[in-house]
């Protein structure tokens, strides 16, 4: 019997914008190669290691500019990074009721102000039992050690805990583990799933 829900954030719980945040830095720099800086902020090495919490974001930020030949001032910068979020209303409006049913916990690949800006922004995300984010742990998903040691600190066993998270790489590592999970695509097909498996 399941018992335990581990929510993503990004992506399931809360929208993710990228788009907000390169347009600002596009009008601040307009000869910026566009794919050039969604590789720098978004896909590149040094965000693993801003979100598993091994460089601060000052460093990041550093990192990223040298890459571009940018210099990008910290303050806009840090208003720049968080303003790209907006809350999923259709699931988070569920968690409440999830709540008094299920111990809810979330799961997410994170950094520090990120994570500032949503519980400030978002109060749903305060509603959560518990919380493992990336840049606490030191560890990122899909590694399965995440996964066990969210499940060791809640106490839960696979079969007991569902997993829900937009990426399918890091749903096929929680059910390498025994976990059911949800591949969530969109609110209507978790739903959906969610009402089949009797989860809502």
């Amino acid at each position: 019997m399941i018992t335990t829900l581990i929510f993503d954030l990004g992506g399931v719980l809360i929208n993710v914008h990228q788009h907000r945040f390169e347009q600002k830095i596009l009008r601040m720099f307009p000869d910026s190669d566009p794919e050039r800086l969604r590789g720098a902020f978004f896909d590149s090495p040094e965000k693993d290691l801003l979100e598993s919490g091994r460089i601060s974001p000052r460093r990041f930020l550093d990192g990223a500019g040298r890459r571009l030949g940018l210099h990008i001032d910290p303050v806009l910068f840090a208003d720049f990074w968080t303003d790209i979020f907006s809350e999923n209303r259709d699931i988070s409006a569920l968690i409440p009721a999830l709540r008094q049913r299920y111990r809810l916990a979330l799961l997410s690949n994170t950094n520090k102000p990120h994570m500032d800006y949503i519980g400030t922004a978002f109060p749903v995300v305060h509603l959560f039992h518990h919380r493992f984010l990336s840049y606490e742990m030191q560890l990122l998903k899909p590694d399965t050690a995440i996964f066990r040691e969210a499940l060791r600190a809640l106490g839960s066993t696979p079969a007991q805990t569902l997993f829900i998270d937009d990426s399918e790489a890091n749903t096929a590592a929680a059910a390498s583990l025994g976990m059911p999970v949800i591949h969530f695509r969109n609110n209507a097909d978790f739903l959906e799933t969610a009402h089949t498996m009797g989860i809502l």
